[in-house]
């Protein structure tokens, strides 16, 4: 955000001091709590009577800020987005939490920065208060300490931490589904509009490596992924090795794994998978439908679902 353009202003979806660029649509906020976003005009005369779904569409926004992609909220997708974060359980709130300094943390008993004033969006709570409270829980079970109060900045991993961030056992991670697919842009609405919503709706959270930036060694990051995920969604549309590996190492780990492929490439599935039950989906309406019908059929409904009321 140019510092010529930007003014300052109280931020649309937490109303903390911000800075936005006016005359513009959509109109562009950087906001240290919610990140940086874009709004349209009449998706913010329309907010004023959603306020249950502030805190989510902060999430939303600061979750794609921390990616570094500016999210542009309109009146079209903006209760998608808030679905999206609004349901989180309490389980899984926490589990961002320790995954958030797990992410950060550079050895053993490394002070990780987390402002609960700033960040709680991150964690999908509510609020502050909400935030506090998760972290003062996970203080007293010993999966995070810090020497000072609970509202300080630097906090780390226990060994307790480190254990549920990063399981032994290859059961994995409960409610995570790691998403293997081909990076190609093609494949984005198999991703957004069926993959991540079914998984979602389903009551799991999506992990794939569309949406995340890492400075580490993408291999590694991968296979610590797929050991921390209960399931895998493998689509093998454009038959890409790395879906392969990536499908084999879930399966070689005992882990449930959901196949899919697009149509007009199944003829081209590998002799060694074909054998599986491969979703064959025609679009991404259809691939959404038939996955989260298939997850829900094999494993249940997942905890973040359970938690909605």
């Amino acid at each position: 955000m140019s510092p010529n353009l930007s003014k300052d202003c109280d931020c649309i979806l937490c109303s903390q001091p911000a800075q936005f660029v006016p005359g513009t649509d959509p109109i562009p906020f950087d906001c240290p709590r919610c990140g940086r976003f874009k709004i349209t005009f009449d998706c913010m005369a329309n907010l004023g009577s959603c306020e249950k779904q502030w805190p989510a569409l902060s999430a939303a926004t600061r979750e794609s800020s921390e990616r570094g992609k500016w999210l542009t909220i309109s009146l079209g997708n903006y209760e998608a987005l808030a679905d999206e974060h609004r349901w989180t359980s309490v389980q899984q709130k926490s589990l961002k939490i320790l995954e958030w300094i797990r992410t950060r943390s550079s050895s053993f008993k490394h002070e990780v920065p987390l402002d609960p004033a700033t960040d709680y969006p991150l964690f999908d709570a509510f609020s502050q208060g909400e935030c506090e409270a998760l972290m003062q829980h996970l203080s007293e079970n010993s999966f995070i300490s810090h020497a000072d109060d609970i509202a300080s900045m630097g906090w780390y991993l226990t060994m307790e931490g480190w254990e549920a961030v990063e399981p032994l056992s290859p059961s994995g991670i409960p409610g995570r589904c790691f998403v293997a697919m081909a990076f190609d842009k093609e494949l984005d609405d198999a991703y957004y509009e069926a993959i991540k919503p079914a998984v979602i709706e389903a009551g799991y959270e999506p992990i794939c490596m569309k949406e995340r930036l890492t400075n580490d060694n993408i291999c590694d990051v991968i296979l610590a992924e797929i050991r921390r995920a209960q399931f895998i969604v493998a689509d093998f549309t454009k038959q890409k090795g790395g879906v392969y590996f990536e499908a084999g190492f879930a399966k070689a780990l005992g882990k449930e794994v959901f196949w899919t492929c697009r149509q007009d490439d199944f003829a081209a599935l590998h002799f060694d998978t074909n054998h599986y039950g491969h979703l064959k989906w025609s679009d991404p309406a259809d691939l959404k439908g038939q996955l989260g019908a298939r997850i829900v059929a094999e494993l249940g409904v997942g905890p973040s679902a359970k938690s909605r009321p």
